[in-house]
């Protein structure tokens, strides 16, 4: 059902109402991976060329557990994402 839903998501909503070509998630050949990579070349290229590289790293605790289910759907109809995903993805939260 998860790949269902996936595949829907990339060929209906994020095809009509593009993602930040910046993100990784959801686009063909990124991932948690590629981000990293990315970010260490970006680091790499700084010290290489004699500057210095600084990071700020942080992890929202909750981030998704504290996010309102209306602000999610409201999020998912603004995307004209169908009922029946959107009814999915309010039951996978609650």
């Amino acid at each position: 059902m998860e790949k269902l839903v996936d595949r829907y998501l990339r060929d209906g909503p994020l095809a009509n109402l593009p993602i930040h070509r910046q993100q990784h998630a959801f686009q063909s050949g990124r991932s948690t991976e590629s981000a990293l990579h990315q970010l260490v070349g970006r680091i790499e290229r700084a010290l290489d060329a004699g500057q210095h590289a600084l990071g700020a790293f942080f992890d929202i605790q909750g981030a998704f557990d504290n996010t309102p289910l209306l602000s999610v759907k409201q999020a998912l109809a603004e995307r004209d994402v169908i009922l029946a995903v959107r009814q999915w993805t309010s039951a996978m939260i609650t």
